[in-house]
């Protein structure tokens, strides 16, 4: 597969993550080769995807659906490029120099208040949230209440972690500095150090932070925060033009995303032997690639009221997100939910997973 990396991207949250730990990864069958085509015209489409950061692992349906053949299949010769974050993946789109990106639904939302970007979510492919708030196994905190008076561990104060758990504790009445108090620790690692040291009674961290501690065998239980399981993260987002234009085209790169996506399911090693040949260092330790692609598989897991279809943004999920970002100053106020496309979501689904 060929990538083109932007030579100004910096080190994003997930490279960071990829700390040494020891223990024990499972391997499933080895990536298998998939003769790909053109469509039935004979056409072949480049179609350039821009990355948030640079992950192969976070990412992977990217990736396998090239290697093995299922953009092929449609059409499509797949290029990724990287950029430093969802917004500047976002103006890439924009300018006109990619024909889809992958963006967080703040950035894409906070982008539909400037009339200059006319752009829609055709594919939702992370299905929760990427952040959790976690505490110790055996800890007496399973609930918000239980917050009450208690220092919770962060990695970053100015991190989306903070503004994530601050907002969602905000509506449940919990005021920072007054009901509870958050600790800067850094990384999973250190929040393991942190816990130890009874620093901190409860984490807040996005899931390569969770995966690190897990891998370390600290066991932790996640703390239920009420509305946080309306998030979803990852939304593939394109041109309306684009999209009018090219509707099969949209149905193809949906369609082979979602294979590749049902393909890596089962085939965890297939994943990292793929992903390794564009992002060797993030493989380099196996124990933790493996630990961060099971945490991110679950991102993939479709919710129950997605009823099986892949790419599908449940519009209750979307409403909330949308009022919630509203509320919060981050997306326009009257934005029309209907920015997230469901039109092409039946087409994404129409393959035989058993077959891949």
């Amino acid at each position: 597969m060929r990538v083109r990396r932007s030579g100004t991207v910096l080190a994003s949250l997930m490279a960071l993550a990829l700390v040494a730990a020891a223990c024990s990864g499972d391997d499933d069958d080895a990536a298998g080769d998939s003769e790909g085509g053109e469509d039935a015209s004979g056409e072949v489409t480049e179609v350039t995807a821009v990355l948030p950061f640079p992950s192969g692992i976070n990412f992977y349906p990217f990736f396998v659906g090239e290697e093995r053949g299922y953009y092929a299949d449609e059409g499509v010769s797949m290029t990724t490029e990287v950029a430093d974050g969802s917004g500047a993946a976002l103006a890439q789109v924009l300018n006109g120099n990619a024909e889809m990106c992958l963006c967080s639904p703040g950035p894409f939302l906070e982008a539909l208040g400037n009339e200059d970007a006319p752009v829609q979510a055709v594919y939702t492919l992370y299905q929760s949230d990427v952040f959790a708030l976690v505490a110790p196994d055996g800890s007496t905190i399973d609930t918000v209440e239980e917050l009450q008076g208690q220092t919770i561990g962060v990695g970053a104060i100015d991190g989306g972690e903070t503004a994530w758990l601050t907002s969602l504790l905000a509506a449940q009445g919990l005021e920072q500095d007054t009901d509870y108090t958050l600790l800067a620790v850094g990384e999973g690692g250190q929040a393991i150090s942190a816990f130890e040291g009874e620093d901190i009674a409860a984490y807040a961290s996005a899931f390569p932070d969770i995966a690190t501690m897990r891998l370390r065998e600290f066991d932790i239980n996640a703390i239920q925060l009420p509305g946080a399981e309306n998030f979803f993260d990852s939304l593939i987002v394109m041109t309306n033009e684009f999209v009018e234009q090219n509707p099969e085209l949209v149905e193809g790169i949906g369609r082979a995303t979602a294979k590749a996506t049902v393909w890596g399911f089962d085939n965890d090693s297939g994943i990292l032997e793929i992903t390794a040949e564009e992002y060797p260092e993030e493989v380099e330790d196996r124990d933790f690639a493996l630990a961060l692609l099971d945490e991110t598989q679950a991102l993939f897991e479709l919710p129950e009221s997605a009823g099986g279809r892949w790419g599908y943004s449940v519009p209750e999920r979307v409403d909330f997100l949308v009022d919630y970002l509203e509320d919060q100053g981050a997306a326009p106020e009257g934005t029309d939910p209907a920015v997230f496309n469901n039109d092409f979501v039946t087409a994404y689904n129409e393959f035989d997973a058993d077959a891949l």
